[in-house]
């Protein structure tokens, strides 16, 4: 007795012939092993297919620190989303009384995400210490602002594309 074994799938087709001789038990028992292997490699090779087939399909996505700097959002990038850094400036002038909090508020845009410096002086500000924090938008903030903080912060903004800078000036006043 013939068996006949049809596979299709949209990347091939197979026919399968298992003729056992007659009354060879071990014949038949061999031809459905053979038979059970054949459909179990067609069916990894056609899901392998399928996967590939998906993969090629996605969008390619990175954090883009790993490729362009230190930004922290990553995801999807074409060149024409990379721009230079742009800095726009709230106030000009901040006057405060001294020892109360002082804010030179800046917005600093930019793709990939800028990295934001100030200086006063002709030195860098240390953006980290206690009293002097630069904050997630770009400003400044001075906690406990004295006269010797008194004159021209520059802030700098600059990314791989370019660099923006920007002027404030800061006037400590005493109190009444």
């Amino acid at each position: 007795m013939r068996q006949r074994l049809i596979v299709t799938s949209n990347y091939f087709l197979l026919i399968v012939t298992i003729s056992p001789s007659s009354g060879d038990n071990g014949g038949v028992i061999a031809g459905v092993v053979v038979t059970v292997i054949i459909v179990l490699v067609i069916i990894v090779i056609v899901v392998l297919l399928v996967i590939i087939r998906r993969k090629r399909r996605q969008t390619y996505k990175y954090p883009a620190d790993t490729v362009f700097g230190n930004d922290r959002a990553g995801g999807e990038v074409g060149m024409a989303d990379f721009t230079k850094p742009t800095i726009t400036v709230l106030c000009s002038e901040v006057f405060r009384v001294a020892g109360n909090c002082a804010l030179l508020e800046v917005e600093v845009a930019g793709h990939p995400r800028p990295k934001v410096t100030w200086r006063y002086g002709g030195r860098d500000v240390p953006g980290g210490d206690c009293r002097m924090k630069i904050l997630s938008d770009g400003s400044l903030q001075i906690l406990g602002a004295d006269f010797d903080d008194t004159g021209p912060y520059r802030c700098l903004a600059s990314n791989r594309i370019g660099s923006a800078q920007c002027q404030v000036k800061l006037k400590i006043e005493a109190s009444s």
